[in-house]
Formats: structure tokens, C-alpha cells, sequence
């Protein structure tokens, strides 16, 4: 995996690099690899900003409140 990849605090088995800042709209950018085996927050947490994700290989679980 390339460098500037970081794992966030408080995520497992997940990389991710910043790939722009604010540009208008959008907050900001980034790309993130999960581990085959899972990956993402060790624990529940929010975010001001919407998220998008594109699942290129395999599926994702995303929690939205209690759904």
C-alpha cells in the first residue's frame, strides 16, 4: 500500500488517504482500504458531513441511527 495512507483513531483493518480539501460543496475527499476479513470504527460515531461509499469488491454494513 502507497504511503500517506493512515489509520484513523478509534478504526481497525481500514487505511485511508485525504485526496482534496473543501471545494465548495463537498468537505473534503479521501479513498480508504478495508481489510477482506472487516474493517472501519472500532466503535459508533458521527460525522457532520455526509458520506459517500463505493464498494468495489465485496459489501459494506453502514448504521444509520438504529437502521
Amino acid at each position: 500500500m502507497e504511503k500517506d495512507f493512515i489509520t484513523p483513531p478509534n478504526h481497525i483493518n481500514f487505511k485511508a488517504k485525504k485526496l482534496f480539501d473543501n471545494i465548495g460543496e463537498i468537505i473534503d475527499g479521501a479513498i480508504a482500504y478495508i481489510a477482506p476479513s472487516g474493517g472501519g470504527p472500532s466503535c459508533k460515531h458521527t460525522h457532520a458531513h455526509d458520506h459517500l461509499f463505493i464498494v468495489v469488491k465485496g459489501r459494506a454494513r453502514i448504521t444509520l441511527s438504529e437502521q
